[in-house]
């Protein structure tokens, strides 16, 4: 078993290597704020993953877990930067203790049920244990056009992100 902090190195490392030249990646943290890390960056993989890694290994997490204000960034970010013929995707990596902005399922189902008429796919993956809220990020993925992984260690990183495609399904306005 792996902490929260190793699953979610494991889950993002993942994901990153799974982005070819061209991606647009944005990565926006959120604890108590929410912080914009890299906002609509065109990967170049030679010129950029050191640099992503080395960045992503220095953040901080810190005081309360506001993951609506995160996600509204996140939701603001993809829609401006939306392919009508490419992969439009929040992820989000949480352990579900969502304890500031909107905390509540009905709140969180409400507001995730208007984010997913742009267009933009969400995929949610849980990681740890303990203090897990499972329930609240179903109810994400449920009502967010998307689809929900749980991952606590290594073999579950590669069975639910490096081996599966789900988290590059293609929007298709038809």
């Amino acid at each position: 078993m792996t902490s929260n902090v190793e699953a979610t190195q494991l889950t993002f490392f993942t994901m990153l290597s799974k982005l070819k030249d061209n991606d647009i990646l944005s990565l926006i943290t959120y604890s108590s704020m929410d912080e914009t890390i890299y906002d609509s960056l065109v990967l170049n993989k030679q010129r950029d993953v050191d640099k992503i890694i080395k960045r992503f290994l220095k953040i901080n997490i810190y005081g309360c877990t506001n993951g609506s204000a995160g996600m509204e960034t996140a939701y603001s970010i993809a829609k401006s930067n939306f392919l009508m013929t490419g992969v439009n995707r929040v992820v989000l990596i949480t352990d579900g203790d969502l304890n500031f902005g909107l905390t509540e399922k009905n709140q969180l189902e409400e507001f995730i049920s208007k984010k997913k008429e742009t267009g933009v796919f969400l995929s949610v993956i849980g990681t740890g244990l303990s203090n897990f809220k499972d329930d609240k990020l179903e109810t994400l993925s449920k009502n967010g056009n998307g689809n929900y992984f749980v991952v606590n260690d290594i073999e579950d990183v590669q069975e639910n992100i490096y081996n599966n495609n789900e988290l590059a399904i293609k929007y298709d306005p038809q």
